[in-house]
């Protein structure tokens, strides 16, 4: 988690899910930081092995969601993968071919290790 006092909000995928009727495919966890510069991380964390196409449909439900909570709000959008045993150089080729929709713009899925920081993920699409 970034450093500081941030205000945070952690939304748990499978919660959401059932307390708002959300049918699509949904990411693990929403993570939003209300600070200077408001941002969301759809996280999406798999142990093994994984499907490309899951995993952007999942993180696309979260997209869905952070788009839903913030309405106009401007919010900085993070699509996170993290993969506890590391992502091979093919999959991350597919994954790069992959994007996620937000706010009109395609953000890339950015793939992080179990224990990253959230500050060290930034990459702008």
């Amino acid at each position: 988690m970034p450093k500081g006092n941030s205000p945070r909000v952690i939304l748990a995928g499978t919660n959401y899910q059932a307390n708002h009727s959300f049918k699509d495919p949904l990411c693990d966890f929403i993570v939003f930081l209300c600070a200077k510069d408001d941002q969301a991380y759809a996280l999406e964390l798999k142990g093994g092995s994984f499907s490309i196409s899951e995993v952007v449909d999942q993180l696309q439900g979260g997209a869905h969601v952070v788009s839903t909570m913030a309405g106009s709000s401007h919010v900085r959008f993070y699509p996170v993968l993290v993969q506890a045993q590391g992502v091979s150089a093919i999959q991350r080729k597919a994954l790069a071919s992959r994007k996620v929709l937000y706010g009109g713009r395609q953000y890339p899925v950015i793939v992080a290790r179990c224990g990253s920081n959230l500050d060290q993920l930034k990459v702008d699409p």
